[in-house]
């Protein structure tokens, strides 16, 4: 359902203020009907349309703000769409869609180390994070930036050697490169026919508002 609405967004013609209207209040509405969290969606949407905006500067700055527009309204739209899909569907869920849709599987497997390494890094980090304020009960200022980028530099290392022992776990118990599913859902029919019903009307939108 993403990917159709991020093809929809993308194929809509340039100036097309009503279908990208009609697009946002589509995503909206799945939002809604998702459940999702209006605070994490605002969160993760405030944290990368700065990136966005960044980005698109070179066109404003051509003298083009018409294409400028263009590129964060849409930009804004498919990182919305992914927002939905990330906050409603596990993501497991998501690796195995990527295997069904024939995705390489070395592909698949570094999306699946990222997304635990992440945490892992995110854990070294609380722990680096807890030990310095438990030895500096102050607050940090510019002079202290020589000590933060001796951190972030242990952090990684510290975070590195982690991974290594993580990944020889694996191995040991025979972690051959494939991570398989114990249990395999597929879809039903009505889900099916959720997904064409979805699709057909984000691409009607953007085909027949121009």
């Amino acid at each position: 359902m993403a990917l159709s609405y991020i093809i929809a967004v993308l194929i809509s013609s340039p100036k097309n203020y009503t279908a990208w209207g009609a697009l946002g209040a589509l995503i909206l509405v799945t939002l809604l009907v998702g459940k999702a969290k209006a605070s994490a969606v605002a969160k993760r949407l405030l944290a990368i349309i700065p990136f966005i905006i960044l980005c698109a500067l070179g066109l404003l700055v051509g003298g083009s703000f018409e294409r400028f527009t263009q590129v964060v309204v849409k930009s804004t739209l498919c990182v919305a769409a992914a927002t939905w899909l990330s906050l409603t569907t596990p993501f497991s869920e998501l690796l195995a869609a990527l295997r069904a849709l024939r995705v390489p599987n070395i592909m698949v497997m570094m999306l699946a180390l990222l997304y635990r390494y992440t945490f892992v890094l995110g854990e070294e980090a609380t722990r680096m994070q807890r030990a310095f304020t438990s030895r500096c009960p102050r607050k940090l200022s510019i002079s202290d930036a020589r000590y933060i980028g001796m951190l972030t530099g242990a952090l990684l290392i510290r975070a590195h050697d982690r991974a290594d022992r993580i990944f020889m776990a694996m191995l040991s118990r025979a972690f051959d490169g494939e991570f398989r599913a114990i249990i395999s859902k597929r879809p039903r029919s009505i889900e099916w026919l959720i997904l064409l019903c979805f699709a057909s009307l984000a691409l009607a939108i953007s085909l027949a508002l121009r």
